[in-house]
């Protein structure tokens, strides 16, 4: 079979790389602790068909967890998860060597259009235990229901009432930094969700910056996002400047955060935006 030549990078772009290999229809998706909240989508390769373009891997935040068989490496700017590498050779899989690539980080890849192989690493030992939220738990309505969750390594905790997930909204979409990131996110307003750790976060924005991308500096994980929004003028309607205000007080939050979430129910609305603006600078 033919091979060909893939490029990707992390959302700013401060690493690139390229990989070759066959054309890519399928990724593993794994269920383990880490995987499952990053929404990783992965591709092996062989070390000898992954060069970097841009960056030097070294410049990578890694972490590793359980009994570290394997190290996950991140953007530290814009938190973009890039690559797995084992750290065990005895363990490695007879062969030649590989690097495990998120398929997320291609650019010639939709993540909506792969297939996917389910991976079972959810009973690995030692068993992870989710974090919990410590502080007051936000207010809410009647038939609302608690959840809760938090980055990988717990530096960052958040608690949300909402209807029950499979009645309420949630969303995702295939833009350059939501397919990078695996951002099914539920959009509570701020009397509904409380947060615990966002001195623990790098805050990235891009763009106009109206949303910012917080992600956990130890595990690379993002819990939520931050509308900041346009600033409001006072040239603008009443109108629009309670809009833009209403925008300004939600709280967008991952769905893969959090623990006990009914995913067989939920209704997920897609939206096949494409990466259209998405320009890498030179």
């Amino acid at each position: 079979m033919a091979l060909q030549t893939y490029p990707g990078n992390c959302h700013c772009g401060a690493f690139r790389f390229v990989i070759t290999c066959p054309p890519i229809t399928s990724a593993k998706e794994c269920n383990c602790s880490l995987c499952s909240k990053k929404r990783y989508l992965w591709i092996d390769v062989p070390v000898t068909k992954f060069a970097v373009v841009r960056g030097v891997e070294e410049e990578l935040t890694g972490y590793s967890f359980g009994v570290k068989k394997t190290v996950h490496k991140f953007c530290p700017i814009c938190g973009t998860g890039i690559l797995m590498r084992r750290l065990h050779e005895a363990e490695s899989k007879e062969g030649e060597e590989e690097v495990r690539i998120n398929a997320r980080t291609l650019l010639d890849i939709d993540p909506f259009q792969l297939k996917t192989e389910k991976i079972n690493n959810l009973a690995s030992e030692p068993a992870y235990t989710p974090p919990t939220f410590q502080g007051d738990l936000p207010a809410g309505d009647e038939g609302m229901k608690l959840y809760a969750g938090g980055c990988h390594c717990g530096a960052v905790t958040v608690a949300v009432k909402s209807k029950p997930l499979p009645e309420a909204e949630v969303r995702e979409d295939n833009c350059s930094i939501c397919r990078r990131n695996g951002n099914t996110a539920i959009y509570p307003t701020r009397p509904f969700i409380r947060l615990a750790g966002p001195e623990n976060t790098t805050m990235y924005r891009f763009g106009k910056s109206y949303v910012g991308h917080p992600f956990c500096k130890t595990c690379g994980v993002q819990v939520y996002m931050h509308v900041f929004g346009p600033e409001v003028r006072e040239s603008w309607s009443e109108e629009m400047r309670k809009m833009v205000r209403e925008k300004c007080e939600i709280v967008p939050v991952r769905v893969a955060v959090l623990e006990g979430v009914e995913w067989s129910e939920l209704k997920v609305e897609r939206s096949d935006e494409g990466t259209e603006g998405y320009v890498l600078g030179p």
